[in-house]
């Protein structure tokens, strides 16, 4: 049986490319292949398909997996790993196991005695397939290893991270204060910006044709960048009078 957390090697997936649709139909004794439109697609129809092969993990629940027609499945992608010293590469190993600031990838540790080298599970690449497919693998030995009871735990939690995240307001959460302190960040930014501006202004007035051109398209650029700037702040100055996401007891 096939359980959440088994890892799967030479998993088929398979991709329609609109661009290449085609149908095969029988000719004679033999078969061709004819173009065919999106919306002409129909049930039963044969297409020519293209198949690529991963490394995957299965992510549907054990329990799904004793009976639902099709499970869930997270392609695994090698995890690179160049830093120049031990220092950067146990820092970015352990940033990508623990953190949660990208909930679409997890990180699996590898292991060489399986062939199995670090890899990331992308949950926002699942992909599908038949349970009786998969185990039709299992039993042919494409199922190489599976997560402890611990790492399981863990692999649900991220789920649940990637698919009940919350968003918040840009002015629903900070205090007036951590509302000032914005406030101050883009007054600095629109100086900064200005600054820019009036050096972009300057250059193109030494300058004449194309370069000039560029120049004055960069100093507009900017110019957008500074409304931009300055009605996030008006709205940061506007929403500090009643910010307050701690109530009082």
């Amino acid at each position: 049986m096939v359980s959440q957390g088994d890892i799967f090697v030479g998993v088929p997936i398979i991709g329609v490319s609109l661009s290449q649709l085609r149908q095969v139909v029988q000719e004679g004794d033999g078969l061709r292949t004819i173009p065919v439109e999106p919306d002409q697609l129909a049930a039963n129809m044969v297409l020519l398909e293209h198949v690529s092969t991963t490394n995957a993990i299965v992510i549907s629940q054990s329990c799904d997996a004793e009976r639902a027609p099709r499970l869930m499945l997270a392609p695994l992608t090698d995890f690179g790993l160049e830093e120049k010293n031990a220092i950067k590469k146990w820092r970015k190993i352990s940033h990508t196991a623990t953190s949660l600031g990208e909930p679409k990838n997890i990180y699996l540790p590898g292991n060489p005695t399986i062939g199995l080298s670090r890899s990331l599970a992308d949950f926002g690449e699942a992909f599908t397939l038949p349970r009786d497919f998969l185990e039709e693998l299992a039993r042919r030995g494409k199922r190489i290893a599976g997560l402890s009871e611990q790492a399981i735990a863990y692999l649900q939690f991220r789920l649940a991270v990637l698919l009940t995240r919350v968003a918040r307001d840009d002015f629903g959460w900070p205090s007036k204060d951590d509302l000032k302190i914005k406030v101050e960040s883009l007054n600095e930014q629109i100086s900064e910006a200005e600054k820019k501006k009036a050096k972009k202004i300057a250059e193109a007035t030494k300058e004449a044709g194309v370069e000039r051109e560029n120049r004055l398209a960069d100093a507009e650029q900017l110019e957008a960048e500074l409304a931009f700037l300055r009605r996030n702040m008006d709205q940061a100055i506007q929403a500090r009078p009643t910010a307050d996401d701690l109530a009082g007891s």
